[in-house]
């Protein structure tokens, strides 16, 4: 607490004497016009950089006396009482400190999405508000308005909210100033940040504030291929269901297959690398081909919900040389054969460009890219736009993830000036590129995925991994039997110059006559 005490000599200036709580003292000459300023100036620092809850409080008042404290009345700005812990003329120290309503936000991100994710985000946010206008321009598995060189963005923040008796860490997707939500869909943290409460999720004590933001953003596409996203309703309580196919093995692979065996759904994680263990037991791991005969894996698998492709995009082709004809039929097959009614891509700008120049100079306009859309004042240019975060994400999603400990590391983001967005890795660029084709049909397609005119006809269903060996064998044989078929009736039908020759071709042949 600050006292002003008559200065005792005979210039009758004004004397400063600081008193902390702890019984220090500290003095500086001064005059009362610069007394009146610092006094302001020192009021409204304290609103503008929202202290909390401060170990040293802040009241005035003039004394007549250096030995006696008078007690000090506290200011009053509008109807907000500053504080006062002076108490009959002694300093003391209170024993919760000087009680504050604004609380802190610890830390604050902006997550960036681009390419084929943010693609893929923003499908999801289309059929979820069920806008005609954009749904006409787009299928279920089709092109968005991210196909171009822009990026969106959402603003990541953590902090505390209190309540009566209760604080609790939180994590969410900060309200913008010129966004319109209601206070009942709304978590005050103070100082005027509010989040989102269907994206926000509470903070387990042993998680970073890095670590919570890094997992909230790599959240976001999971939470859009989940199964159950269709029937949420608002509700809360809802649960994930049903077999998920996740292709690759990188990091946030592993993390998605991860994130949604957490949350109930079986899950196969398909991919050409070694080594990997998941942390659920919902994970299965499989190659691209699956026994003796090679069968694939969509094959193996039968029917799935969602199919969450970490390392291309089948949508709108895995290089630039790809075409759209091609890919939009793969993404055909697995709805009609499959029953897939949700691809989703997740594969990011740095990535495609990584894998269409090349490990030589993909890698510098990855980085171009990555500085570029990561520049201050980007999100009030034309070159960032503000993305809604999808309905229940947080609730529904984030919140297990983080009480599981299922994260995906701040490491796994590219930070620069409090930005966050997935870049590109090598282990990625080289499952992308050696990853098995599959030639049928005419399309240079990723093996085992389906194919339009290919042999990837039939399905297995869980208890007929026996079964397809004999399938296998039994259709070869009988192309072959047609084959002879047809080469004995041509035979038959040629005029033999010479009487003495019987044409007979295979056993078949020589037993029918």
């Amino acid at each position: 607490d600050w006292q002003m005490q008559p200065y005792p000599y005979k210039y009758h200036q004004k004397q400063i004497v600081a008193t902390d709580i702890t019984g220090g003292k500290m003095t500086r000459t001064t005059n009362p016009s610069l007394l009146a300023m610092f006094q302001k100036a020192a009021t409204v620092l304290a609103i503008v950089l929202n202290i909390s809850k401060p170990s040293i409080c802040f009241s005035w008042n003039t004394v007549s006396s250096s030995s006696t404290l008078s007690k000090a009345s506290a200011p009053v700005i509008g109807n907000a009482k500053i504080l006062s812990c002076m108490e009959q003329g002694n300093i003391r120290r209170n024993a919760n400190r000087c009680p504050t309503l604004l609380h802190a936000v610890s830390k604050r991100s902006i997550a960036i999405f681009d390419g084929s994710e943010l693609a893929s985000i923003e499908r999801f946010l289309s059929s979820s508000e069920k806008s005609t206008e954009e749904e006409s321009s787009k299928n279920s598995f089709g092109f968005g308005r991210a196909a171009n060189d822009k990026a969106g963005y959402m603003t990541l923040v953590t902090g505390t909210s209190e309540g009566e008796g209760s604080s609790s860490r939180i994590v969410g997707v900060q309200v913008e100033e010129d966004a319109d939500a209601d206070d009942k869909d709304v978590i005050s943290l103070g100082g005027g940040v509010k989040v989102y409460r269907h994206a926000s999720a509470t903070v387990p004590p042993k998680v970073s504030d890095d670590d919570a933001l890094s997992t909230a953003a790599a959240c976001m596409a999971v939470h859009c291929a989940s199964p159950r996203i269709e029937a949420i309703g608002g509700d809360d309580t809802g649960f994930l269901s049903g077999k998920v196919v996740v292709l690759g093995g990188g990091d946030y692979a592993c993390f998605a297959a991860d994130a949604m065996g957490t949350l109930g759904a079986k899950v196969y994680l398909v991919t050409t690398r070694g080594g990997i263990r998941p942390k659920s037991n919902q994970v299965e791991l499989m190659g691209p081909s699956v026994g003796d005969d090679d069968i694939g894996f969509a094959s193996v698998i039968g029917e799935f919900d969602s199919f969450i492709d970490t390392i291309g995009d089948e949508a709108r082709g895995t290089s630039s040389s790809s075409m759209d004809l091609i890919s939009s039929s793969v993404i055909s097959e697995l709805k009609k054969l499959h029953k897939c009614e949700r691809y989703l891509s997740t594969m990011t700008k740095s990535q495609k460009l990584i894998l269409d120049e090349g490990v030589f100079f993909g890698p510098g306009k990855a980085k171009s890219h990555e500085a570029d859309v990561t520049s201050p004042g980007n999100t009030k240019s034309n070159k960032l736009y503000r993305i809604s975060p999808p309905l229940g994400v947080g609730t529904l999603t984030l919140d297990k993830l983080l009480k599981e400990n299922i994260l995906f590391p701040s490491s796994g983001y590219s930070r620069k000036d409090n930005s966050l967005v997935r870049g590109w890795s090598l282990k990625d660029f080289w499952e992308t590129t050696s990853w098995p084709r599959d030639a049928d049909g005419g399309a240079n397609v990723r093996y085992g995925l389906p194919v339009s005119g290919g042999d990837d006809f039939f399905m297995l269903d869980d208890d007929d991994d026996e079964i397809m060996p004999a399938m296998s064998k039994k259709k070869y044989l009988e192309d072959e039997d047609e084959d002879e078929e047809e080469a004995q009736r041509q035979i038959q039908q040629q005029k033999q110059s010479n009487p003495y020759i019987l044409p007979i071709r295979g056993i078949k042949g020589l037993n029918e006559e």
